[in-house]
Formats: structure tokens, sequence, C-alpha cells
């Protein structure tokens, strides 16, 4: 049968005047983060950068004739048109096991350090359809890729270069079995710092012991701020060696205007150029590593501000933009329901 595709202007006029009226029903259960839905537009966020993106897709969904409904339970869903776990909410599976696959939808937020079940093949043959960035496991069948939404412009006016500190890093202190986690890295950075340039460093973030590092500034509350006023990050993501994991880590570098000392996705370079950070990988150790750093002078520095600015403002950055992602769920939702959408 062939489809039959509803233009999205006129559900959305049908909407307005009848909001009942062929409305898909969409719950989405998310059960890592606050209330995803009830927050204000322009709310500024630290390391969470695809809650507002989630936020932004209400009206545009509704616009479409879906409607968006966040869920604190998989119980009982029996009008739900399409459910949309975020992760795999392992405590949750026989409650999963009660709906159809072709019902059924994850997106895989976090890495496999962070949540490793939700890369068991077992959890995904539940569901028709699985979203990650993983770009190892897309294959626009069953995996379809997506990207963070952690595109933002450049503060301006940047902090100048003479009035920079060295180097800072901002991170929770966490733990993972995983064998490509970089937590012990970030750790064992922090501890080469302090006992060799102790005052050419800082960390900040949650759960660290003051005690065993006196490099430890405390929490913060604004993460760009802080890191503006710095010449270079340590920013290390989760996980090291997976394709396409490329989280808010180094955007918020590009956005503080800091040059970012980046390990992470082995192809970091299919998305964002070599010129806008330094890459850990290609050093032999913390010492080559500050060794190299200590060189770089005012104008080599302007040269990868500058090369982030012309990223930042790039059609391959808009791929981490709020729009991009928004897209990405409304072509989810009309190849599901036959319609289209602009």
């Amino acid at each position: 049968m062939k489809a039959f595709y509803i233009p999205c202007a006129l559900v959305a006029l049908l909407i307005q005047f009848f909001p009942l009226l062929g409305a898909k029903k969409i719950y989405v259960y998310a059960d890592f983060w606050g209330p995803v839905f009830n927050i204000p537009a322009n709310a500024h966020f630290q390391g969470s950068s695809q809650i507002p993106s989630t936020f932004h897709l209400l009206q545009p969904a509704r616009n479409c004739g879906f409607e968006l409904v966040r869920t604190h339970t998989l119980k009982g869903l029996t009008d739900a048109d399409l459910i949309i776990t975020f992760d795999i909410p392992i405590n949750c599976i026989e409650e999963i096991k009660q709906y159809a696959p072709d019902k059924l939808v994850a997106f895989l937020w976090e890495p496999p350090s962070v949540r490793p079940y939700s890369y068991e093949k077992k959890y995904h043959a539940l569901y028709h359809k699985i979203y990650t960035w993983r770009d190892d496991l897309v294959d626009n069948i069953k995996y379809f890729k997506f990207h963070y939404a952690v595109l933002q412009h450049m503060i301006s006016p940047t902090v100048t270069f003479n009035r920079k500190s060295f180097c800072t890093m901002i991170c929770k202190n966490k733990e993972s079995s995983h064998p490509d986690e970089l937590y012990n890295e970030r750790i064992a950075t922090a501890e080469w710092f302090e006992h060799n340039y102790p005052d050419k460093f800082d960390l900040y973030g949650l759960w660290w012991d003051p005690k065993k590092h006196p490099s430890y500034k405390g929490a913060i509350e604004d993460k760009i701020a802080i890191t503006s006023h710095y010449k270079f990050c340590i920013c290390y993501e989760n996980i090291k060696n997976i394709s396409g994991y490329v989280s808010e880590k180094i955007f918020d570098c590009f956005t503080a205007g800091c040059v970012p000392v980046y390990w992470g996705a082995n192809n970091i370079t299919d998305f964002i150029p070599e010129a806008c950070f330094i890459d850990r990988r290609k050093f032999a150790s913390n010492q080559e590593l500050y060794d190299f750093l200590v060189t770089i002078d005012e104008n080599t520095y302007q040269e990868y501000i500058d090369a982030i600015k012309i990223f930042l403002s790039s059609k391959e950055a808009q791929k981490f933009s709020i729009q991009h992602l928004i897209h990405t769920f409304l072509d989810l939702f009309s190849t599901t329901f036959g319609t289209t959408h602009q």
C-alpha cells in the first residue's frame, strides 16, 4: 500500500483547532534527568546540553501532530503510539517486554563506561530502532545516528591571552571498570601537575577530595565563565577509542574561548578540524604535552581560537546544533507515522 503523507503545516492547523484530532502520543522515559519538559527555554546548562534540546522539541513536535509526554513509568502506557527511552532502563526491562518492538525506540545517550548494559544486543532486540552517536553501530536499518546538541557561539569578548591562567580541568571524579575509561587518566593528569607544576593547574568539579588534590578549587556554577580564564583545558571524554563519541566537553571549551587538550573519540577529526584542539594522543607523556603547551605564544594561540571560530560557524558544526537534533526526532516521528515535516 502506498503511504499517504500529510503535510506538517496542515496537521499543525488541524491540531490548533482540534487538539485531540490526529495527534500521535509519544511517551518519553528518562530516568536520569530532572524535569526534562518543565524548564525555561533560556535556561543555562552545564554538562547536560541535551536537556534544552528536548524542551525545544515540544512545540515543533506538536506542530507536526506529535504529542510528547514525559513519563516516570513504563507501566500501562496503552494509549502510546510510540515510546522512547533515553538509554536502556535496566530496571524496567520487564515492562518494556510488554510492548511490541515497533512501538519502542531507544536513544543511547551515555557511553558504555557509564551504562554498559545499554550496549547489550539482547536488550536492543526489544526495540524497533536504536539511535546512537556510535559510528560503528550505525547501519541506517536498525541503528541510526544522532549528535549531541552541544553547539553554542563563542563568548564575546574573550579573555585576552596574557590575562589567562595556564591550564584547568573541570569534571566530576567518577569511576568505571570499562577498559577504555578515561577517568583514571584525568586523575593521573591532575596528580602529575600537582607534583610537577602546581602553579600551572587548577582543578574544579564534584566529588574530588581536596586532601588528595591540592589543585582542587571546588565545585562551580558556571563552567563557561571559569574555563574562559584559562589558556588550556584538559578535555577528556568519559571513554576513548569509540568512534563518534563527541560530547559537550570539547564544545564547552570552544564556547569559552579556551583551547582544549582533547582525548576521546578515535575519529574526532571526522567532526572537528585538528587545528581547533590539541590531540593528547600525539604525546607520549604529560611532560611531553606540557613542554609543547608552554611553547605556544600569543600568535599561535590566536590561530587556534580563529580556527575554532571558523568551525563554529561552519555547516559541519551544525550537526551538533539543537535544530539538527530536533530534525532527527521529527524525522523519526514522520517515518514512523507516514507524515512529513519541514
